[in-house]
């Protein structure tokens, strides 16, 4: 089945992975219990789910060779780490590298950039829940700008007209995230920096090659800005106060 559909193939791996994640996450003691007890209860359910996003990335590598179908794998493989919780650190940071440099090899620098923003954010795990005991959450605010610095370089090497100035526009948006999630190394002088950039390219291309697109969604991300600007949670209005729009 594998030789056949392989993008089939892969994403039952991923979902047997997330079914041994869930196994993991119900084995975990309601109780306070010592790392040592949450080791042995928990280590097998981690090495299924390893084992099986392991099978995927070797499907991946060796099978898919459509690029459609490649960016496709690489968003169920970004939205399958994003909700494991089992890995410890150094298996969890293999595959998320790994997935990385996937997404940085796709063949159009417009997926290139698109999949490797989407990667960002498996550097730095957003929880909406109280963090169990044994549970794993792992936040690494460098990769995070590691990824958006790259997104940005590949986006600048494609750029020629409003319509590729899209993928600006978009990681203006992954930095407004982070910027808002408390990523420290994320600060409003990278806000600031490429606001002014998207309107310098902007402004030197013709209105002929203007995108409504690109526009109502730059305007959008910048009326947001003004909004936190004018918030009455002082805290958050002190935070994008220096934010020059």
């Amino acid at each position: 089945m594998s030789t056949f559909y392989p993008e089939l193939s892969i994403k039952l791996y991923l979902q047997c992975s997330l079914a041994a994640d869930r196994c993991f996450l119900q084995s975990l003691p309601v109780k306070k219990a010592s790392s040592d007890d949450i080791a042995i209860s928990t280590c097998d359910f981690s090495s299924i789910a390893y084992e099986f996003i392991s099978q995927a990335f070797g499907l991946y590598e060796e099978e898919l060779a459509d690029s459609k179908a490649q960016g496709r794998c690489i968003e169920a493989l970004v939205g399958t780490l994003s909700a494991t919780r089992c890995f410890q650190e150094e298996d969890y940071e293999a595959l998320i590298t790994k997935t990385t440099q996937f997404a940085a090899k796709m063949l159009k620098k417009t997926d290139q950039s698109r999949l490797v923003l989407k990667c960002s954010h498996l550097f730095f795990v957003i929880e909406n829940h109280e963090q169990q005991p044994g549970e794993n959450i792992y936040k690494n605010p460098k990769r995070v700008l590691e990824c958006l610095q790259r997104a940005l370089k590949i986006a600048s090497s494609s750029l020629t007209s409003t319509a590729h100035l899209f993928p600006f526009v978009e990681i203006l948006d992954h930095y407004l995230f982070f910027f808002k999630s408390n990523n420290p190394i994320i600060t409003d002088k990278f806000l600031t920096g490429l606001i002014a950039l998207i309107k310098d390219h902007r402004d030197t291309m013709s209105s002929e090659t203007s995108n409504e697109e690109v526009e109502m969604y730059f305007g959008e991300i910048i009326a947001h800005i003004k909004g936190m600007k004018a918030s009455s949670n002082t805290k958050e209005a002190g935070r994008f106060a220096p934010v020059v729009i």
